[in-house]
């Protein structure tokens, strides 16, 4: 590599990290994860999070997802427990993948301790049903959630092209 290119590649580096500074960590995140402005199903999602996660909480009616999530989402670990073992997370298609979504958004809202340690309470079926849905999503080579990862065996390993 050139001098100018190394100099021009850590510049490009500081600018995003400081980027990253002014806002939040969650916020941050969510944003490289979830990005608001895409027709991809990560965009989707984006705009139902944005309705679903910082409005009123939905009625508690019934033991959905959604409420588990929600209330995971702010805090609560009973329901953070609930959703992880919601029967979604083994079912085929929308459900299931969605369930993936949702894991990884609780991850970057709880942040790495949070998360792991609400994690370690749980059965090693559910550790490695999360890693399976997680590892896949996060660019491990931007961000790093040691304490999480530590949680599961499961690694992805992408195809070369």
């Amino acid at each position: 590599m050139n001098r100018a290119f190394q100099i021009l590649l850590v510049c490009g580096s500081l600018l995003i990290f400081a980027s990253c500074a002014t806002q939040s960590e969650f916020t941050c995140l969510y944003d490289h994860y979830f990005p608001k402005r895409t027709e991809y199903v990560q965009g989707i999602h984006r705009r139902g999070y944005d309705r679903w996660m910082f409005g009123n909480p939905p009625p508690k009616l019934d033991s959905t997802r959604y409420n588990y999530l929600y209330q995971a989402f702010h805090g609560d670990a009973a329901s953070f427990h609930s959703f992880l073992h919601h029967p979604d997370r083994d079912v085929a298609g929308e459900p299931g993948e969605s369930w993936h979504y949702d894991c990884l958004l609780l991850l970057i809202r709880l942040g790495d301790s949070r998360f792991s340690e609400l994690l370690a309470r749980e059965t090693t079926e559910a550790r490695m049903a999360v890693g399976y849905a997680i590892d896949p999503q996060v660019d491990w080579t931007l961000h790093q959630f040691p304490k999480t990862r530590a949680m599961y065996s499961y690694r992805y390993v992408r195809k070369p092209t």
